[in-house]
């Protein structure tokens, strides 16, 4: 494993929540076929990737560069994806293809989050919120980009994760368009992890802390983070750098458990850290030492991305929030 000295946060600062309709009702944003709603979005993230290896290019090897996507960034038309359709498929193997050439060697990407969904007998949909997190410029052997990956699935989820029906909340304007899941229809995933440890233990298994690049990373989705996921867990090791993709939260001081280290949120809905100028969303990063917070104020540079995503993306493409590179404790 390299030996990094630096570390370079990038985020993809995207309003990644439904979109607002004309009667003031709300509905998921995407294409009614799957599998292109899954190749349009990684078409965006294979922008967002290029910009940010342009601008992050002249770092030497001392230097790892982490490159955070918000929750919800896939999910499609009906608010989620059926498990076990190709379109999942598509979505691991494109992302895993985006960051297997040598050149995203010393790259660490948190692919923000995917919503899945299943229909179990009991006749509620099952819902799954997970994130990739994928080391990068594994190559081309068998079984090697799975071997650089770790996944973490969300084990709360909250009441903005879907839209509600309006007849049943009163008077606010929650209910869904032509198309999608509402969130009573859902019963999310219940956590399988028994033992009260949030320690990985084989790459896919779900939890929130692993190992890599001789770095150990805790990985909170949103709600998690808030109710203190990570802080929780039995046994944890110190953690060096704490990742939040969210679509409605930030940082949180009573959540955040790095001593020494980095904090970094990339959120998809508010504009609570440092505001995107060109649209709903924001990244917030905290510097760590003896568990006291210094506030990375602003970026190093903020790239606009410019193409057309209105039939995927409810307030435009978002931007880059390419913060300076940082030393490691």
């Amino acid at each position: 494993m390299p030996q990094y000295k630096k570390v370079r946060f990038i985020g993809h600062a995207i309003n990644t929540g439904c979109r607002k309709l004309k009667d003031g009702t709300w509905d998921y944003v995407g294409l009614d076929e799957p599998r292109r709603d899954v190749a349009a979005r990684l078409k965006v993230v294979e922008e967002a990737l290029k910009l940010a290896h342009d601008k992050a290019k002249t770092d030497d090897e001392t230097t790892l560069r982490v490159f955070v996507m918000p929750e919800f960034f896939f999910r499609g038309k009906v608010g989620a994806y059926m498990m076990g359709r190709p379109e999942i498929d598509d979505l691991i193997d494109g992302l895993q293809g985006l960051v297997k050439d040598p050149k995203w060697r010393h790259w660490f990407c948190v692919f923000g989050s995917a919503v899945g969904m299943s229909v179990p007998d009991k006749g509620k949909f099952e819902g799954y919120n997970y994130t990739l997190c994928q080391a990068g410029g594994f190559g081309d052997a068998k079984g090697a980009g799975p071997k650089a990956a770790h996944a973490v699935v969300k084990e709360h989820m909250s009441g903005i994760d879907f839209i509600h029906d309006a007849s049943k909340v009163g008077d606010e304007q929650w209910l869904r368009g032509r198309y999608g899941v509402l969130a009573d229809q859902i019963e999310h995933l219940k956590p399988a992890n028994a033992t009260g440890s949030e320690v990985q233990q084989r790459s896919y298994g779900g939890e929130c802390i692993f190992e890599h690049y001789d770095l150990t990373w805790g990985v909170e989705i949103c709600l998690d983070h808030l109710v203190r996921r990570i802080k929780k867990s039995t046994g944890a090791p110190a953690i060096n750098l704490q990742v939040v993709p969210s679509c409605g939260a930030s940082l949180e001081k009573d959540s955040v458990v790095v001593r020494k280290g980095y904090a970094f949120n990339c959120d998809g809905l508010n504009n609570s850290g440092f505001p995107s100028a060109r649209g709903n969303a924001h990244t917030l990063l905290w510097s760590m030492k003896d568990g006291k917070v210094n506030p990375i104020k602003k970026p190093e540079a903020v790239l606009p991305l410019s193409m057309d995503v209105s039939n995927i993306f409810a307030d435009g493409p978002g931007e880059l929030h390419v913060y300076a590179p940082l030393p490691l404790p």
